[in-house]
């Protein structure tokens, strides 16, 4: 659990860097960064084992939706991967999209798999 939370802190920070890189047109840093993210949640896949059911603030939902759950962090990585493709190009067209599509996924996942307290 300790590995998954400092996983999803991961995200968030290196979330910002990526979107502050391409705010600044650095393309290939913002490609790294993506990339990186979406090796991130391909990892947390992983992270989820049954034996930790009702640790930390995830809700048991994850483990009785596993397939609803598993194939929206395999949406998020794809959304990364896009992102980074985009951004490997030198091209922003396309960037806004996918950049709100990984936060919107982000956004609907909480709602859904992680209690508040």
């Amino acid at each position: 659990m300790n590995q998954r939370q400092q996983l999803f802190d991961q995200l968030d920070t290196k979330t910002e860097l990526m979107e502050d890189a391409l705010d600044q047109e650095q393309w290939q840093r913002g490609a790294e960064l993506a990339a990186e993210l979406a090796d991130t949640v391909t990892l947390l896949k992983t992270l989820f084992p049954e034996t930790s059911r009702g640790e930390g603030r995830s809700r048991k939902s994850i483990w009785n939706e596993w397939p609803e759950f598993e194939g929206r962090l395999t949406r998020l990585a794809d959304d990364f991967t896009a992102i980074s493709n985009t951004a490997e190009s030198g091209r922003s067209a396309g960037l806004d999209t996918a950049l709100k599509n990984a936060t919107s996924s982000c956004r609907s996942c909480h709602m859904s798999y992680r209690s508040l307290w």
